[in-house]
């Protein structure tokens, strides 16, 4: 699912970057025109000191070509100055933000994440249950095993294995705990009691 509306505000703060760009590189290429000008009307006066001739016709004809150059590099200025001004941006900040908030949002969550939701809420109840049932089995065959323990004497009393999960590597594969958590929610990665037993079979 991709947010639309910041693809096209790229779009236009690239379009209005290019035309900017456009405009500075104009504005520059007039002030060089008018750099070059002076230079070489400052060569011609030199040229025409040392040669002791008079150079006054090519003097007036560059003096107005760098006029003509500075009226052009001044407007290409003001272009360049006036042009956010001119041109406003047909897609603002907070219609982005507006976009997000009011559009994407409800769009994204109908689309993705309420089903992720939905499945973590069917997961939590379902491992609650799971876990009570557990319990609930562990009792029932307590139950079994303290009727078969009466009927038995003492000798053999403590011979009736348990069906409880009595050990760390067999809770840690049943049970979620505090560092299985910690991975989860603080790493955003599967539990390592996860990964050891994936693929198991009860």
């Amino acid at each position: 699912m991709k947010f639309e509306m910041l693809d096209k505000f790229i779009a236009q703060k690239e379009k209005r970057s290019q035309e900017h760009a456009e405009l500075v590189r104009r504005e520059q290429s007039a002030l060089e025109t008018v750099h070059a000008l002076k230079a070489k009307y400052e060569q011609v006066l030199r040229d025409s000191l040392a040669a002791k001739k008079d150079a006054t016709k090519e003097l007036d004809e560059l003096q107005d070509e760098i006029e003509a150059a500075e009226k052009a590099y001044a407007r290409r200025k003001q272009e360049r100055n006036m042009y956010h001004d001119v041109f406003k941006d047909e897609i603002t900040s907070q219609q982005v933000i507006d976009a997000w908030n009011n559009e994407f949002i409800p769009q994204f969550r109908e689309q993705r994440f309420d089903a992720v939701l939905k499945r973590m809420l069917e997961a939590k109840r379902e491992y609650v249950a799971a876990v009570l049932d557990y319990y609930q089995a562990v009792r029932e065959f307590e139950n079994i095993r303290n009727e078969a323990r009466s009927e038995l004497s003492d000798h053999y009393y403590y011979k009736l294995n348990g069906i409880e999960l009595d050990s760390v590597p067999k809770q840690e594969k049943y049970f979620m705990d505090e560092r299985d958590l910690r991975m989860l929610f603080n790493f955003k990665e599967v539990p390592n009691s996860v990964k050891t037993y994936e693929g198991d079979e009860a």
